[in-house]
């Protein structure tokens, strides 16, 4: 029995926590504190992450902790779990969020999940800060409104454990191109047929023209 144990602990607990993906992050909602991180089970069985930890590093790289989960967090199969900043008191319980802490998110940070002995499960990291957690390299800051979303293939989240890769903004920013066309959109203002215009000059200068000739006229009538 000891030896079936054993084997389990080495063999099976390895496959259970690759399971476990960062999936979604807010640094930034309608306010600067409402910042949560999604965690899904990609297995079809329940985990147990109880004391499991959710670190992160500033854009110094200075290493703190999010969030060491409670006794009893658990994420069932194919299923999600929720850390969010309680910064903002009402955040956490309007996003449904699994677990919370006063802790926040920013620009040119990273998170990393790690379980029991330590070891890391995932990372993710966005910007260009200093020493970060990061899986090859990191992914854009996002702007307000925006989130870090893993991408899917086929129904599937991608997994090629590099951050730039895996990961997308969404809403997606504009492209230059879009950003002009928005721009001359927006601004635009009622513009005359430049045809109409030429036409309208004409009219005009031809009246005025005529009313010279009949003052002309007028003048060398009244004098004969």
């Amino acid at each position: 029995m000891l030896f079936l144990k054993i084997v389990f602990i080495f063999f099976l607990f390895p496959f259970i926590t690759d399971a476990l993906i960062i999936t979604e992050v807010q640094i930034e909602g309608e306010k600067t504190s409402e910042c949560y991180i999604k965690i899904y089970n990609s297995s079809e069985s329940d985990i147990d992450i109880s004391s499991y930890s959710l670190r992160k590093k500033t854009s110094s790289g200075n290493d703190t902790s999010l969030r060491l989960f409670p006794k009893g967090s658990v994420i069932k199969g194919k299923n999600y779990f929720v850390w969010a900043s309680s910064k903002e008191n009402s955040f956490p319980k309007k996003i449904g969020a699994d677990t919370f802490s006063v802790q926040t998110l920013s620009p040119n940070n990273s998170i990393a999940l790690f379980d029991t002995s330590h070891t890391l499960i995932d990372a993710l990291s966005w910007g260009e800060g200093e020493n970060q957690y990061v899986l090859n390299s990191a992914i854009m800051n996002p702007n307000k409104g925006q989130i870090i979303q893993r991408k899917k293939e086929n129904n599937i989240y991608s997994n090629k454990n590099n951050n730039s890769l895996d990961f997308s903004l969404y809403p997606p920013p504009l492209s230059s191109l879009q950003i002009k066309d928005f721009s001359i959109e927006k601004g635009k203002k009622k513009t005359i047929s430049p045809l109409f215009t030429s036409f309208f000059s004409s009219l005009i200068l031809a009246t005025i023209i005529l009313f010279l000739k009949r003052k002309c006229l007028d003048t060398v009538t009244s004098k004969t």
